[in-house]
């Protein structure tokens, strides 16, 4: 009865979301539409964990959405569902949430149901995602990145 889905944007799987909301008659999935960019922020800040959900195909598979990286900055843990990818790999290496296949849902569920009762430090999880976005999407690190590369072409 705590457990509230907040659901923000137009992805390809909305319809479907949205009908089985309806035929299932779920009353703690809240559409809210779509949502402008720079209003994001207070939707995530409402957030206890936020959900990357996403069918990756050998290019998407090496590219960081850009929600994962709002994510992280915002100090919220990470719960990924999609095949492998560079998203998933750095979300569990930083410790920053979890990643679960389309096949093992159940264990998503696990995880949702285990943070509703407090039985996860979800404080501790949204530390090392902020962590992991301080150390890889900051300025500092793009222009170390870039420095690196500057060097290597001169020497």
């Amino acid at each position: 009865d705590n457990i509230l889905f907040l659901i923000a944007g137009n992805g390809p799987l909305l319809p479907s979301l949205l009908y089985k909301v309806n035929k299932y008659g779920l009353k703690n999935i809240i559409y809210l539409g779509v949502f402008p960019f720079k209003k994001m922020r207070y939707l995530y800040n409402i957030a206890d964990l936020c959900l990357l959900s996403y069918d990756c195909n050998p290019y998407v598979s090496l590219c960081l959405p850009k929600k994962f990286m709002e994510y992280a900055a915002c100090g919220k843990p990470i719960l990924i569902i999609s095949p492998p990818c560079i998203v998933s790999n750095l979300c569990l290496e930083f410790g920053a949430g979890w990643h679960f296949t389309e096949s093992n849902l159940d264990k998503a569920t696990e995880i949702i149901l285990a943070l509703a009762k407090g039985k996860i430090d979800i404080t501790h999880v949204g530390r090392r995602a902020r962590f992991m976005a301080k150390e890889l999407f900051s300025i500092e690190f793009a222009m170390s990145k870039l420095i690196n590369v500057i060097r290597s072409i001169y020497n």
